[in-house]
């Protein structure tokens, strides 16, 4: 039997991902170690303020700012179909962002949609960055095994590459993450 991890917040920014075809697959990742996804799931925009004309996108850090005055659960998880950036890393956009074992992880699909939102490479892919941020939330790093979830992604094709599961050192990593969370409350 599945231990159920308190509820997560997943919080739908400008968004017509089909959460729950998502978190379908982040929960079997999740069983597939001994625990059970709880979510709910709000509507919200994202703040005006998050936008950078000269870029034409959305400040990831502004959001996490954002999420943190509004939303205040064990997990909380920003949905965006919006493009995002962050200041700190020389890249054009990011897939992704969180707070590692922290609260607050926001989730781009802007780069992730293939042809419409539904479909199954849409989902796959959205799925496989919400786990990704997810493990960052629990304190993993990056993988240097190149099929894991948890491996660094810099362009859709090396998402498409990779599993969306974690691979058996992550797996292990994340559990004994998981109970230390669990057992101190954090």
């Amino acid at each position: 039997m599945a231990i159920k991890l308190p509820e997560f917040t997943l919080v739908v920014l400008n968004s017509f991902v089909d959460v729950d075809k998502v978190m379908k697959f982040v929960n079997s990742s999740f069983l597939d170690i001994g625990y059970e996804i709880e979510y709910s799931v709000e509507y919200d925009d994202v703040p005006e303020e998050a936008y950078n004309e000269s870029r034409d996108q959305y400040e990831a850090n502004k959001i996490i700012n954002y999420l943190k005055e509004k939303y205040n659960g064990f997990k909380v998880i920003g949905l965006t179909d919006l493009d995002i950036y962050i200041d700190l890393y020389a890249v054009n956009y990011i897939f992704g962002v969180a707070e590692e074992y922290g609260k607050y992880a926001l989730v781009s699909c802007f780069r992730l949609i293939s042809d419409d939102y539904d479909s199954p490479m849409s989902v796959i892919r959205s799925a496989k960055e919400v786990n990704h941020e997810i493990g960052h939330l629990f304190g993993l790093d990056h993988c240097s095994n190149e099929k894991c979830v948890m491996s660094f992604s810099s362009s859709v094709l090396e998402i498409d590459e990779k599993d969306v599961d974690f691979c058996d050192e992550c797996k292990e990593r994340l559990k004994q993450n998981l109970k230390h969370v669990l057992d101190n409350k954090i």
